[in-house]
């Protein structure tokens, strides 16, 4: 089963599920492509956020899939590091 099929399996089950999926999924695309960003560069989570001189919880939320998106200057900043 692909992730498309498992997702609409569970929407059957769970009124909602792909209307929330479907708004978050700026969130979650940025979340992915900056956890992505940080393991090809082989830094931690604590080594971006020394360098960067962010804190781990704005690292943690940065890399979280759901929650507000971050401003610009986080993005900026931790992608400094993973480059």
């Amino acid at each position: 089963m692909n992730p498309d099929e498992l997702i609409d399996k569970l929407a059957e089950l769970r009124s909602g599920l792909k209307d929330h999926l479907d708004r978050n999924a700026p969130k979650r695309n940025l979340a992915l492509e900056c956890r992505a960003a940080r393991k090809k560069a082989g830094v931690t989570r604590e080594q971006v956020a020394e360098r960067s001189g962010l804190s781990l919880a704005d690292i943690d939320r940065l890399e979280a899939t759901s929650g507000s998106f971050p401003e610009r200057s986080t993005v900026m900043r931790f992608m400094a590091v993973c480059r």
